[in-house]
């Protein structure tokens, strides 16, 4: 599905109010009023549950003062409850605080304590509501839409959910955060929709974890969480504005996922920054910083698109692709670091098929471009700068076309071939390599094409294999 078809699908229906039209009944509740009260604002209910059995069927409004309310609470459909800061809906056991079957309107409470803080369905909206304290999940969404605005989740123990939606159910967040340890925020399963704005995320193990259906997600922040950031599977995910500190992974996509990042920031990376396994992936707009072992970006048996990138102080790989397919432009990757002994490549192709343009590779400890195991890849408009193995590297089988290439110091040649692999290069501009522009293993079958070679006068282009014209 394209961009704009998916941003029609999450925003054309606007989220509702709960209740479709003015409350049939007014009641008040006040944890500190007398036993006697009428539920008027002068003679408010003691308890909550008194004012819910008096409503009628047509439903109505509640207002609730500050107090501790104990629950369960069961509310009838049509409602709207207003709470005054701080009234807390509770229970001390492994019961359900709230459970409805909307449509509802909860402000301005908190919901402590209970196996599940709240248990929705039908529609259901939130707003200004803290949910803190629960064992299995804050939220569960059996079925319809729930819409929560300037709401607060805190998990205070591990292997807690946020916000866990049945399939074909419709969760709206906006201005709203996630404290602590939660093993997932967000669920989405298959056939459902997640539009997130202005949301945070702070400790979450996994913060939004998606099995099939589409999510929109617009200025999500992601702060010292331990697994992936953001999982999808199956479904597919529109990014605007995120931004990762930390995480193993900040976006980990896989099982056919499609997913579109647009304006992307990860820093410190714990394996990867972007990993798609067996997924397609428009990339625009992509910052990484001090990315782990994987590499800033990692293909897997997948396909992407990368437009306007900085990738900065990546271990072992900037991009690193296997069986996949890879189509880079306008961007820059500085300072890949080796770790293991063996890697530290800008780009790292291997069974796979690339295109790469207008891309500069400055200070890369490995080779700016390594190509093997049968890869082909085509470059063009490439500066390849301080590249300490080598400029280009084409190995085992590998095939290389390339124009306007620019390779500078390295300590390596600007070209190497090797194992049957084969190079062809029109403009290639090499200076200051101490191994000069080409070295080529003859002996194993490779063999260099050059057209409009701009080298070194103290290197001469001499070799069987090698082809200047």
């Amino acid at each position: 599905m394209s961009r704009a078809a998916l941003i029609l699908v999450l925003f054309i229906a606007k989220a509702a109010p709960a209740l479709a039209s003015e409350p049939a009944a007014e009641l008040w509740v006040d944890a500190f009023a007398p036993a006697s009260g009428e539920g008027t604002a002068a003679r408010p209910y003691r308890t909550l549950e008194r004012a819910l059995s008096k409503l009628p069927a047509r439903g109505g409004r509640v207002f609730v003062a500050k107090g501790l309310y104990r629950g369960p609470f069961r509310i009838p459909a049509d409602v709207e409850i207003q709470g005054t800061s701080p009234a807390v809906l509770f229970v001390e056991g492994n019961e359900t605080v709230v459970s409805s079957k909307g449509p509802l309107l909860l402000t301005n409470v908190s919901i402590q304590g209970g196996a599940i803080g709240l248990e929705t369905s039908g529609r259901v909206t939130l707003d200004g509501v803290h949910l803190s304290g629960q064992r299995q999940v804050a939220v569960r969404v059996a079925s319809g839409e729930l819409n929560v605005s300037r709401c607060r989740f805190s998990a205070s123990i591990a292997d807690v959910l946020g916000i866990a939606a049945a399939p074909s159910t419709r969760v709206l967040i906006s201005e709203s955060s996630f404290e602590g340890p939660f093993r997932r925020a967000i669920e989405l399963r298959s056939k459902g929709t997640l539009q997130v704005r202005d949301v945070e995320w702070q400790g979450s193990n996994i913060g939004i974890h998606q099995t099939g259906g589409k999510s929109l997600i617009r200025q999500a922040r992601f702060i010292s969480g331990t697994g992936p950031a953001v999982t999808v599977g199956k479904g597919e995910l529109h990014s605007e504005g995120m931004v990762v500190f930390g995480h193993e992974y900040g976006l980990l996509a896989n099982e056919g996922a499609v997913v579109s990042l647009h304006d992307f920031i990860s820093v410190r990376a714990e394996r990867a920054a972007i990993a798609l396994v067996q997924a397609r992936g428009e990339l625009d707009g992509i910052q990484t910083v001090d990315s782990g072992s994987f590499g800033a970006i990692q293909l897997v048996s997948s396909d992407a698109t990368i437009r306007h990138f900085w990738l900065h102080r990546a271990i072992d790989y900037a991009i690193q692709a296997r069986n996949s397919r890879l189509d880079a432009s306008n961007g820059v990757i500085t300072e890949v670091r080796d770790v293991g002994g063996s890697e530290g490549d800008g780009i790292h192709l291997r069974k796979s098929i690339g295109t790469v343009q207008s891309v500069v590779v400055r200070s890369a400890q490995g080779a700016g471009v390594f190509v093997a195991e049968g890869s082909s890849i085509a470059l063009r408009d490439l500066q390849l700068l301080h590249c300490r193995g080598a400029g280009v590297v084409s190995d085992t089988l590998a095939r290389v076309l390339a124009s306007s290439l620019v390779v500078r110091s390295s300590e390596g040649a600007a070209i190497v071939a090797l194992d049957h692999s084969r190079v062809v290069v029109e403009a290639l501009t090499s200076e200051r390599n101490e191994q000069g522009p080409v070295w080529a293993e003859c002996q194993s079958g490779a063999s260099v094409e050059l057209w409009r070679v701009n080298a070194d006068q103290a290197f001469e282009l001499v070799s069987p294999c090698v082809e200047p014209h």
